[in-house]
């Protein structure tokens, strides 16, 4: 998958080379009329398209690539559009995504990956719905806890009663390796680690400050209890 960053914000680009630079071909510009350039070239899948770019102006990249027949799939940031002439004309020319400007990296992240899905023509199944969620919350996919905790909550959704130790450590223990205590910890690890990169107001969602309106770092099974019963974002109040 060809994935072209045209943007000007070095921890937006970071972010999404960090989630998905291992898997896939990421290209990264600042400049307009080397992002046009790069379209030409590479055709990529998907377009992470800063509508402020210097030289060239993100809708005139548009309206070229467009122009000559590619059909990449976009996803478009501006801090400044506030024409209703402007957004037909990006719905016009197929951008799937528009993101307001300040959005946090998770935010981009997701919509990324939600992209990337999209390109490979796969189904939306529950895998994917798990990560994307896991990605809103910041957590990186190149941790080594984190398809343990994708693997949890997919099983906790298929039977909630199943135990964390007795049963969910030691059968995710049996695909990956190693021990329960290790599956355990590596887990530990990967939700500290997303903890300490959080954006507050998305963590706020699915979980619970408490008396003092402080929100704690949730153990293991807090955190898959909570994200088992909000898989379907669409269910939370």
């Amino acid at each position: 998958m060809k994935i072209l960053i045209a943007d000007q914000r070095p921890q937006v680009c970071k972010a999404v080379i960090d989630q998905f630079g291992k898997q896939h071909e990421i290209k990264v510009t600042v400049d307009g009329e080397r992002a046009l350039t790069l379209c030409r070239k590479i055709v990529p899948d998907v377009l992470l398209l800063d509508m402020e770019l210097p030289r060239l102006d993100g809708l005139s990249i548009l309206r070229a690539i467009r122009s000559a027949g590619l059909h990449t799939l976009v996803i478009v940031s501006s801090s400044c559009i506030d024409s209703d002439y402007v957004m037909r004309q990006l719905v016009q020319l197929g951008v799937k995504y528009f993101l307001p400007k300040p959005c946090v990296n998770s935010a981009v992240v997701n919509r990324v990956y939600e992209m990337i899905c999209m390109a490979e023509n796969r189904t939306w199944n529950i895998e994917d719905e798990v990560n994307s969620l896991l990605l809103s919350l910041g957590m990186k996919m190149t941790l080594s806890g984190y398809p343990c905790i994708r693997d949890a909550l997919i099983m906790l959704m298929q039977d909630n009663s199943r135990q964390l130790t007795k049963y969910i450590y030691p059968e995710i223990a049996l695909k990956y390796g190693g021990s329960a205590d290790r599956i355990e910890r590596v887990m530990r690890t990967a939700i500290s680690s997303a903890w300490k990169r959080r954006d507050e107001n998305m963590w706020r969602m699915y979980f619970e400050a408490d008396r003092n309106d402080v929100l704690k770092c949730p153990t293991n099974g807090h955190f898959l209890a909570r994200l088992s019963l909000c898989v379907d974002r669409r269910k939370i109040g």
